[in-house]
C-alpha cells in the first residue's frame, strides 16, 4: 500500500529468489511518490493517471534491474517478464469498458484493475517505442515538474506528450482511452512464385520468320565479306565511313535471362477497430530484409514486390513494439514451415516430463516409513 513517504508491502519467508512479487510491489509502491504524491492526480475519476503512469514506471524499473526477460519469475526454466503479465491481465478481457472512466463505473473489480494499471501500462511502452526511451523520460519529468503540487486532467498529460515529441498524439489516445476499440493487426496470406515467360499466341508464321532470318543472315555476311581487316581500326569501327559497323559482341541480356525473378505478396488485416501505423518486415532467400510502412487505416492492404529472391517470412511490427495488440501470434508467416521453435518446444516438454516423473522418488510417503530403509 503507498501513503506519501510511507509504502508497505508483503514477503514470505523461503520465497524462491526467482519470484519477484516483493520486489515489483516495493518498485510499484515507491514509484506512488511520484504518481500520485508529487503529481496530485484524481484516482477515483482517473485512475490511469497515477496507477497506470506508475505501471509503466514498475516495468521499466524492473526491466532495468533484472533485464527484460524473466524480470518477474525466473523459476526452472520458466521465464515470465513483468509486462507478460500485464499483457496477460489486459488480454484477457480487452473490450469491456474504457479506460477513462470514475472507478465505481467499472464492470467488475478485475476490469478496473486491466483499465487502471494493465492496458495504460502497455499503452505508455507502446508509446515509448515509438518515440524513444530518452523523449519518454523528458515527457515524464516535464508532466512532474510542470504539474507536481497540482491536480491534472488527463487532457493535460495528452498535452505535455505533444509538446514534448512535437506530434500530434490525440488520435492514439483518443482511442486507447475512450473507446473500447481493440488493436489487432495480422498476416493474412503471403506467397512467392517464379516469374514466367510471357504466353500468347504468335501472329506470325514460322515460315515467314525463317525465311526474313535468312535474308537478314545473307546480307550480313556480305557486309562482313566486303570489310578487310584493313579497312577497320583497333576499335572495329571502319574509319572510312559514316557508318558505324561495330564488331560482334556477346550480347548481356541471356545472362539477365538466366536470373530468376519472383513476384511476393503479402496480405495484412486489421482486425480490431484501433488504428495505428504499423511496420512491415519482410525477409528474402538471399538475406535482403525489406521494411514497408503501412498506416493501417484499410481493412486489408496487399503489398506486391518482384525481386531476384524468393520471400521467406512476413512479419507486422517484427519488433514486437506494440503491446497493445491482442493478438501476437497472427502477426507472422512464413513459407517454409520452421523447425526451430518445434525442437525448442518439444525439449522443454521432455524436461518437464522427467523431472515429475522422477518427482516420486523423493516425495512417496510410503518410503519415508519403508522399514529397509
Amino acid at each position: 500500500m503507498e501513503y506519501p513517504t510511507l509504502i508497505t508491502a508483503w514477503g514470505a519467508y523461503g520465497q524462491p529468489q526467482g519470484f519477484r512479487a516483493l520486489e515489483m510491489v516495493i518498485m510499484h509502491e515507491f514509484g506512488h511518490n511520484y504518481w500520485y504524491h508529487l503529481v496530485a492526480t484524481n484516482e477515483f475519476e482517473e485512475a490511469w493517471l497515477d496507477e497506470g503512469i506508475n505501471t509503466f514506471s514498475e516495468m521499466q524499473i524492473l526491466a532495468d534491474t533484472y533485464g527484460h526477460a524473466g524480470n518477474m519469475i525466473d523459476l526452472c526454466g520458466i521465464r515470465v517478464s513483468d509486462a507478460h503479465l500485464q499483457r496477460m491481465g489486459y488480454i484477457a478481457e480487452p473490450g469491456l469498458d474504457p479506460v477513462l472512466q470514475p472507478a465505481w463505473k467499472y464492470y467488475s473489480g478485475s476490469d478496473y484493475s486491466s483499465m487502471s494499471y494493465n492496458k495504460p501500462g502497455l499503452m505508455l511502452l507502446t508509446l515509448q517505442n515509438m518515440v524513444g526511451r530518452e523523449t519518454m523520460n523528458r515527457i515524464l519529468r516535464t508532466w512532474l515538474e510542470r504539474w507536481r503540487f497540482k491536480h491534472p486532467r488527463s487532457s493535460d498529460f495528452i498535452a505535455v506528450v505533444n509538446e514534448v515529441t512535437g506530434q500530434n498524439f490525440d488520435g492514439f489516445f483518443d482511442q486507447a482511452l475512450r473507446t473500447t476499440a481493440v488493436l489487432d493487426y495480422s498476416v493474412s496470406e503471403i506467397s512467392s512464385d517464379e516469374v514466367e515467360e510471357s504466353r500468347g499466341l504468335n501472329f506470325f508464321p514460322a515460315d515467314s520468320i525463317a525465311a526474313d532470318s535468312a535474308a537478314d543472315s545473307a546480307a550480313i555476311a556480305l557486309t562482313t565479306t566486303a570489310l578487310t581487316a584493313d579497312t577497320l581500326d583497333a576499335s572495329g569501327f571502319e574509319p572510312d565511313s559514316a557508318s558505324l559497323r561495330q564488331k560482334a559482341k556477346p550480347d548481356s541480356t541471356e545472362q539477365a535471362a538466366e536470373e530468376k525473378l519472383y513476384c511476393s505478396t503479402v496480405k495484412v488485416r486489421r482486425l480490431g477497430e484501433f488504428i495505428l501505423p504499423v511496420e512491415l518486415q519482410m525477409i528474402f532467400s538471399d538475406g535482403d530484409t525489406l521494411i514497408e510502412k503501412w498506416d493501417g487505416k484499410e481493412r486489408w492492404h496487399a503489398f506486391s514486390i518482384t525481386r531476384p529472391a524468393r520471400l521467406l517470412s512476413a512479419a507486422i511490427d517484427a519488433e514486437n513494439k506494440i503491446l497493445l495488440d491482442v493478438q501476437l501470434t497472427n502477426n507472422s508467416r512464413t513459407l517454409e514451415r520452421p523447425s526451430r521453435g518445434k525442437a525448442k518446444l518439444t525439449a522443454r516438454l521432455l524436461f518437464w516430463t522427467q523431472f515429475f516423473m522422477d518427482m516420486p522418488k523423493f516425495f512417496n510417503l510410503f518410503t519415508v516409513f519403508s522399514p529397509n530403509l
